[in-house]
Protein backbone atom coordinates (compact mmCIF):
# COMPACT_ATOMS: atom_id res chain seq x y z
CA UNK A 1 0.00 0.00 0.00
CA UNK A 2 1.35 3.52 -0.61
CA UNK A 3 -0.05 6.63 1.70
CA UNK A 4 1.48 9.58 0.20
CA UNK A 5 5.20 8.91 0.13
CA UNK A 6 5.47 5.47 2.38
CA UNK A 7 4.86 2.07 1.27
CA UNK A 8 3.58 -0.61 3.99
CA UNK A 9 3.08 -4.17 3.66
CA UNK A 10 -0.37 -5.54 2.45
CA UNK A 11 -2.91 -4.50 5.61
CA UNK A 12 0.15 -3.19 7.53
CA UNK A 13 -0.70 0.34 9.71
CA UNK A 14 1.29 2.88 8.90
CA UNK A 15 2.63 4.54 12.05
CA UNK A 16 2.98 8.39 11.55
CA UNK A 17 3.61 9.32 14.71
CA UNK A 18 6.99 7.12 15.04
CA UNK A 19 8.10 8.73 11.98
CA UNK A 20 7.74 12.02 12.39
CA UNK A 21 9.78 11.74 15.88
CA UNK A 22 12.79 10.04 14.14
CA UNK A 23 12.50 12.89 11.64
CA UNK A 24 12.51 15.02 14.84
CA UNK A 25 15.65 13.46 16.29
CA UNK A 26 17.55 14.86 12.85
CA UNK A 27 16.39 18.81 13.18
CA UNK A 28 18.03 21.32 15.69
CA UNK A 29 15.27 23.72 15.35
CA UNK A 30 11.39 23.73 13.29
CA UNK A 31 8.23 24.99 13.24
CA UNK A 32 4.90 23.94 14.25
CA UNK A 33 3.86 24.35 10.61
CA UNK A 34 7.09 22.74 9.14
CA UNK A 35 6.07 19.52 11.13
CA UNK A 36 2.56 19.36 9.76
CA UNK A 37 3.20 19.96 6.59
CA UNK A 38 6.13 17.18 6.63
CA UNK A 39 3.53 15.22 8.35
CA UNK A 40 1.36 15.84 5.22
CA UNK A 41 4.22 15.33 2.92
CA UNK A 42 4.83 12.06 4.30
CA UNK A 43 0.85 10.74 4.75
CA UNK A 44 -1.01 12.87 2.79
CA UNK A 45 -2.82 14.00 6.16
CA UNK A 46 -2.00 16.08 8.87
CA UNK A 47 -3.28 15.53 12.26
CA UNK A 48 -2.01 18.29 14.82
CA UNK A 49 -1.69 16.09 17.73
CA UNK A 50 0.71 13.85 15.75
CA UNK A 51 3.26 16.82 14.87
CA UNK A 52 2.76 17.96 18.54
CA UNK A 53 2.75 14.90 20.14
CA UNK A 54 6.55 14.16 17.99
CA UNK A 55 7.80 17.71 19.21
CA UNK A 56 7.08 17.33 22.43
CA UNK A 57 8.78 13.59 22.49
CA UNK A 58 12.21 14.34 20.53
CA UNK A 59 12.34 18.10 21.20
CA UNK A 60 11.80 20.83 23.20
CA UNK A 61 8.64 23.63 22.70
CA UNK A 62 10.31 26.92 23.09
CA UNK A 63 6.97 28.64 22.25
CA UNK A 64 3.17 28.30 20.79
CA UNK A 65 5.00 27.74 17.31
CA UNK A 66 8.44 26.25 17.56
CA UNK A 67 10.27 23.32 18.90
CA UNK A 68 13.95 23.81 19.38
CA UNK A 69 16.41 20.18 19.74
CA UNK A 70 17.78 19.42 23.88
CA UNK A 71 21.10 21.01 23.38
CA UNK A 72 19.97 24.46 23.14
CA UNK A 73 18.63 23.91 26.61
CA UNK A 74 20.04 23.61 30.04
CA UNK A 75 18.00 22.57 32.86
CA UNK A 76 19.11 22.44 36.65
CA UNK A 77 16.61 20.02 37.73
CA UNK A 78 17.07 20.31 41.03
CA UNK A 79 16.43 23.83 40.96
CA UNK A 80 13.72 24.02 38.21
CA UNK A 81 11.81 21.50 41.07
CA UNK A 82 12.44 23.42 43.91
CA UNK A 83 10.79 26.13 42.48
CA UNK A 84 7.99 23.99 41.28
CA UNK A 85 7.95 23.44 44.99
CA UNK A 86 7.04 26.75 45.79
CA UNK A 87 3.62 26.65 43.39
CA UNK A 88 2.55 23.34 43.39
CA UNK A 89 1.76 22.82 47.49
CA UNK A 90 -1.16 19.83 46.95
CA UNK A 91 -0.60 16.57 44.16
CA UNK A 92 -1.73 19.08 41.14
CA UNK A 93 -1.75 22.35 39.82
CA UNK A 94 -3.06 23.72 36.74
CA UNK A 95 0.07 24.78 34.36
CA UNK A 96 -1.74 28.38 33.85
CA UNK A 97 -1.40 28.94 37.65
CA UNK A 98 2.34 29.68 37.06
CA UNK A 99 2.40 32.80 36.48
CA UNK A 100 5.59 34.35 37.35
CA UNK A 101 9.07 32.72 36.26
CA UNK A 102 11.37 34.87 38.49
CA UNK A 103 12.56 31.80 40.68
CA UNK A 104 13.44 29.67 38.28
CA UNK A 105 17.26 29.51 37.06
CA UNK A 106 18.45 30.68 33.92
CA UNK A 107 18.23 27.79 31.63
CA UNK A 108 19.13 29.08 27.70
CA UNK A 109 15.97 30.03 26.64
CA UNK A 110 13.11 32.44 27.81
CA UNK A 111 11.01 30.85 30.44
CA UNK A 112 7.47 30.36 29.07
CA UNK A 113 4.79 27.77 29.53
CA UNK A 114 5.21 26.13 26.65
CA UNK A 115 8.93 25.57 27.98
CA UNK A 116 7.49 24.63 31.07
CA UNK A 117 5.50 21.81 30.03
CA UNK A 118 8.40 20.51 27.95
CA UNK A 119 10.51 20.22 31.23
CA UNK A 120 7.52 18.84 33.37
CA UNK A 121 6.60 16.33 30.12
CA UNK A 122 10.20 14.98 30.09
CA UNK A 123 12.90 16.03 32.27
CA UNK A 124 11.64 16.88 35.57
CA UNK A 125 12.39 14.05 39.06
CA UNK A 126 9.32 14.99 40.95
CA UNK A 127 6.67 16.22 38.65
CA UNK A 128 4.92 14.72 35.25
CA UNK A 129 2.30 16.87 33.27
CA UNK A 130 -0.90 15.49 32.52
CA UNK A 131 -3.69 16.51 29.83
CA UNK A 132 -6.57 15.13 28.39
CA UNK A 133 -4.54 15.92 24.88
CA UNK A 134 -1.77 17.92 23.26
CA UNK A 135 -2.89 21.42 22.31
CA UNK A 136 -1.75 24.95 22.12
CA UNK A 137 -3.68 26.69 25.07
CA UNK A 138 -1.19 26.09 28.12
CA UNK A 139 -4.41 23.41 29.04
CA UNK A 140 -2.72 20.71 31.64
CA UNK A 141 -1.48 19.92 35.07
CA UNK A 142 1.51 19.49 36.64
CA UNK A 143 1.10 16.28 38.97
CA UNK A 144 3.28 15.15 41.24
CA UNK A 145 5.24 12.07 40.56
CA UNK A 146 3.84 10.36 43.31
CA UNK A 147 -0.12 11.00 43.00
CA UNK A 148 -1.96 8.12 41.68
CA UNK A 149 -4.79 9.89 40.40
CA UNK A 150 -5.57 9.71 36.51
CA UNK A 151 -6.46 13.14 34.68
CA UNK A 152 -9.86 12.54 34.92
CA UNK A 153 -9.57 11.98 38.89
CA UNK A 154 -7.75 14.63 38.90
CA UNK A 155 -10.25 17.14 37.15
CA UNK A 156 -12.63 15.42 39.58
CA UNK A 157 -10.94 16.17 42.35
CA UNK A 158 -10.58 20.23 41.34
CA UNK A 159 -14.34 20.50 40.80
CA UNK A 160 -15.30 18.40 43.87
CA UNK A 161 -12.40 20.71 46.22
CA UNK A 162 -14.28 23.86 43.87
CA UNK A 163 -17.51 25.63 45.70
CA UNK A 164 -19.29 25.54 41.98
CA UNK A 165 -22.23 23.92 41.25
CA UNK A 166 -22.32 20.14 39.83
CA UNK A 167 -23.75 21.10 37.08
CA UNK A 168 -22.11 20.25 33.09
CA UNK A 169 -22.27 23.54 31.81
CA UNK A 170 -20.94 25.59 34.82
CA UNK A 171 -18.50 22.54 35.52
CA UNK A 172 -16.74 22.77 32.14
CA UNK A 173 -16.68 26.57 32.37
CA UNK A 174 -14.54 25.76 35.62
CA UNK A 175 -12.59 23.48 34.04
CA UNK A 176 -11.50 25.63 30.86
CA UNK A 177 -11.18 28.75 32.96
CA UNK A 178 -8.96 27.12 34.96
CA UNK A 179 -6.71 25.80 32.92
CA UNK A 180 -7.65 21.73 32.59
CA UNK A 181 -9.60 21.63 29.51
CA UNK A 182 -8.72 23.26 26.29
CA UNK A 183 -12.17 23.97 25.26
CA UNK A 184 -15.74 24.14 27.19
CA UNK A 185 -16.66 20.95 26.41
CA UNK A 186 -15.99 17.52 28.19
CA UNK A 187 -17.37 13.92 26.73
CA UNK A 188 -17.47 12.27 30.32
CA UNK A 189 -18.69 14.82 32.14
CA UNK A 190 -21.82 12.90 33.59
CA UNK A 191 -18.87 10.28 34.75
CA UNK A 192 -16.98 13.13 36.20
CA UNK A 193 -20.26 14.86 38.02
CA UNK A 194 -20.62 11.68 39.59
CA UNK A 195 -17.19 10.91 40.98
CA UNK A 196 -16.99 14.72 42.19
CA UNK A 197 -20.13 14.10 44.40
CA UNK A 198 -18.73 10.73 45.52
CA UNK A 199 -15.95 13.50 46.67
CA UNK A 200 -17.78 16.07 47.99
CA UNK A 201 -20.02 13.16 49.93
CA UNK A 202 -16.77 11.43 51.75
CA UNK A 203 -15.50 14.69 52.73
CA UNK A 204 -18.67 15.79 54.53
Amino acid sequence: DRRGKIITRKGDTLDALTIMKEHCRKLDKCSLQELLDFEREITGESHRWISMEAGYSVMVRADKDSYIAEKYVHFNVAEIDSALDLFVTGEYLPIRSITTFAVFPHCGQPWILFLLESYCRRFSERYRFEVLAVNSKNAGAIVRKNCRLSYAQIMADAVAKSDIPLEKKVIEEFLCSSGYLGRRSYSKIDELINQAKAIRERRD
